[in-house]
């Protein structure tokens, strides 16, 4: 529990400022004050977090706000990631730039509206457990 503690009041920081972290760690992520997704990474928090606002097939969290978003404007996306996109301009739903700039959008957000929060764990056994309790804890909506 200390440790999540820890995370949970850590600093509050952009996603500019989260991108400089090159520490393994847990990472929670807050829209408007809410903790929506935890994370870790065990490599560079660095390049963890570049992917978060990259594309839908890169992280988690950004293929479900990408979902969501869609889904709002009628679009409903079904099967792998690494489909999805080719599914809905096959149907004529979407064109490229039309989902080029739906997952703009997306990553606009991510870098411009939520807050972060990191705690560097060293120990990746340690960090496995603590994502996985920070999860049940917390049941952030974005998480599984």
């Amino acid at each position: 529990m200390g440790q999540l503690s820890r995370a949970m009041e850590s600093p509050a920081l952009t996603y500019g400022e989260i991108t400089r972290i090159k520490d393994q760690g847990l990472y929670l992520i807050s829209d408007r004050n809410k903790i929506i997704y935890v994370g870790k990474t065990g490599r560079s928090g660095q390049e963890r977090m570049r992917e978060l606002a990259a594309d839908f097939r890169s992280h988690t969290l950004n293929r479900k706000l990408l979902r969501d978003h869609l889904r709002k404007r009628g679009l409903e996306l079904s099967g792998s990631a690494a489909t999805i996109k080719q599914k809905l301009i096959e149907a004529a739903l979407v064109t490229e730039a039309e989902f080029r700039d739906h997952q703009a959008t997306i990553n606009a957000h991510i870098r411009d509206k939520f807050i972060f929060r990191f705690a560097a764990i060293a120990d990746v056994a340690e960090l496995g457990r603590l994502e996985y309790f920070a999860i049940a804890l917390l049941d952030p909506i974005y998480n599984d």
